[in-house]
């Protein structure tokens, strides 16, 4: 029953934020957490639940409302959220080689034409298996490296790419979803082929896919090898988006609709590629795409 677990998903979801909440509020850092906790509470309150749940929500609410900061040691410290300064540094020519290299193997399996060449279904799904390991097992190594060093980063300052990734996140997905809403509704009448695709795939085979593959692979294609391309901040960011949204709209019917149900995609293919440009941790853009392909996963597990 696809209700009971949509209500068991909004009731983890619930639990986990009332953790934080106590926890926060055991550490005596109520006003400095403030607007976390105004935020967890708007959550809980939106969530589905019982009478209880929600008055206490309510309240909650009502005493961060009327909570005043006085003192300096009730602010948040700014040092918590100043991202780490990466100087961008201009490719080597080996660099750049291996970055053409790994754009081309990504688009190999677009220029195979694999339905005229009339394959069974069996050595087709073969070619695809193997296009998708080789693909991903070769991002990994030519990047591994950069992967390492940028994790690290991420992870001795993770508050501070924490509040970061959550205003990106809000400033590209949101404006994405809003425009798709749009197209989908008045445009298109339609879900894109793209997305159409990923809902008729077996959730073993989606999941994966969608959560683990693409998150890595596309932002070392799209963000880390075009960069080493492209040095020029504004110009990466413009192809960058066009090749990011065009490649989720190539199979649509006819160039108008290609390029409509292009435009979201776009959107954000280029917040991620500014996002990158702004920070030159390719683990910042892995994260966003991660966080927003396992949300849509985890929605059409729950109501598909």
């Amino acid at each position: 029953n696809k209700g009971i677990f949509y209500l068991c998903f909004c009731y983890i979801i619930s639990i986990i934020l009332s953790i934080f909440t106590i926890k926060i509020s055991l550490n005596n850092n109520i006003l400095k957490k403030k607007g976390l906790l105004f935020a967890f509470s708007l959550i809980n309150l939106g969530l589905p639940g019982n009478f209880i749940t929600n008055l206490l929500s309510i309240i909650n609410i009502i005493v961060l409302i009327f909570s005043k900061r006085k003192n300096p040691e009730d602010y948040p410290s700014k040092e918590d959220r100043e991202i780490p300064i990466i100087e961008y540094a201009k490719s080597t020519k080996k660099e750049i080689i291996l970055a053409i290299v790994l754009i081309l193997l990504y688009f190999s399996l677009y220029l195979l034409p694999l339905n005229a060449l009339n394959l069974s279904f069996a050595v087709t799904l073969t070619i695809v298996i193997i296009y998708y390991l080789v693909t991903f097992l070769s991002v990994i190594i030519v990047y591994r490296k950069k992967l390492i060093e940028d994790f690290k980063l991420l992870k001795n300052n993770y508050k501070a790419y924490f509040y970061y990734l959550v205003k990106k996140y809000i400033l590209i997905f949101i404006p994405a979803l809003f425009i798709n809403f749009i197209i989908i509704s008045f445009i298109t009448k339609t879900i894109n082929v793209n997305q159409t695709t990923i809902n008729n795939l077996s959730k073993l085979i989606a999941f994966p896919l969608v959560v683990i593959y693409a998150p890595i692979v596309e932002e070392l294609i799209f963000r880390e090898s075009l960069r080493k391309i492209i040095h020029n901040k504004v110009l990466f960011i413009i192809v960058s988006a066009i090749i990011f949204g065009l490649l989720h709209t190539v199979h649509e019917q006819g160039l108008v609709n290609t390029l409509v149900c292009a435009i979201p995609y776009m959107v954000i293919g280029g917040g991620l590629a500014y996002t990158y440009t702004n920070t030159n941790n390719i683990t910042n853009t892995i994260a966003l795409h991660f966080t927003q392909n396992a949300l849509i996963m985890i929605l059409q597990i729950l109501f598909l």
